[in-house]
Parts: C-alpha cells; structure tokens; sequence
C-alpha cells in the first residue's frame, strides 16, 4: 500500500454570497496512494459552514478558512472563503442595494460602482439593459440602481458582473441578486 503523502483542494479562494453554495474536491497524492477519508471543517461556521462531502454554504458576511484533512490530521490543505451579505428592496423605478460592507468599482478602493457592473436578468431575458443609472459613492454600502422603466421586482435577476464590485480589503464580490 502506497502512503499518501499530499492532499490538495482543487478550487482556489472563494468569494460568496450569503446563501449560496459551492462544492470543494480534495485529492490525494500520488494518485495510486492508500485513499484516506478527508475530513472537511471551517474555521468560522457563522460565516461558512462545509459538510463532510465538502459543500460550502455561506452563511453570513466575513472571511474563514476552509480546511481538508486526513483523519490524522497529518495531511491538510486550505482555502479563503470571503462571504459577503446583500439585501435589496424595490419601489418604483429603482431597486436598493444593501451590503454588509463598504462597496468600491474597483480594487484600490477608490471608485465609485457604476452601472457597467450589473447585468439585468428579466422574466427568462439576459442582457437587457434597462439600467439608468446608478448612484453610490465609494466606500458606502448602499447601491441605488435606477431603471429607465419600472421593473418586476418577482421576474427580476441582477447580476454582478465579475471583477466589478469589491469589497474593503480589495476582493471581487460575484453573483446574483434574486
């Protein structure tokens, strides 16, 4: 029986949403090793929490490590769950935005997000643009978009588009606003 002598976790850090889920792989190496069972745990289940098949589910805003081990605990790989939290209310012609952090258009930190970060999902139809406009100013954790035409609040999907909104310590926030 060939000893393992690596455990890897084949995806790099993750930037969530609250609610959402990803799910991790763990191998082993070499491949023809003795497999072990690997043991998945967080660091910080009020942010992520995995389960022993290693699906991550954000929980709520911050950062934790997700750790893959041998029973043993002699082998282990790790990576950077950032979780980010988003609320959003509608009325009329515009839908808020509510992060749990500071929000910025770019990495520095410096700009405000504008409205080439948002695709609008509409009733089964992507890439719409009906986006007016978007107000916020850098660093604030609200975002107001505003629509040239009233939207369906219940048929409605924002998406943000990658590497478009960060948050304070620099890292992209991903993902859908339903």
């Amino acid at each position: 029986m060939v000893p393992a002598v690596d455990v890897t976790i084949a995806e790099d850090d993750q930037t969530m949403a609250a609610g959402d889920t990803v799910a991790l792989h763990a191998s082993v190496k070499p491949e023809n090793a003795f497999k072990p069972k690997i043991e998945w745990t967080s660091d910080n289940e009020d942010v992520a929490t995995v389960s022993e098949d290693g699906e991550v589910r954000a929980v709520f805003h911050g950062t934790t490590h997700i750790h893959a081990a041998t029973e043993d605990g002699k082998l282990q790989d790790s990576i950077e769950i950032t979780v980010f939290s988003v609320s959003w209310s509608s009325t009329g012609n515009s839908i808020s935005l509510f992060f749990s952090g500071s929000v910025y258009g770019n990495e520095e930190g410096t700009e405000p997000v504008s409205k080439d970060a948002f695709l609008l999902e509409d009733s089964g139809l992507t890439d719409i643009e009906k986006i007016g406009s978007v107000e916020h100013t850098a660093g604030e954790k609200h975002i107001s978009i505003n629509f040239d035409e009233s939207p369906d609040p219940y048929n409605m999907v924002v998406a943000i588009k990658a590497d478009s909104i960060f948050d304070e310590s620099g890292n992209a926030i991903e993902g859908k606003i339903e």
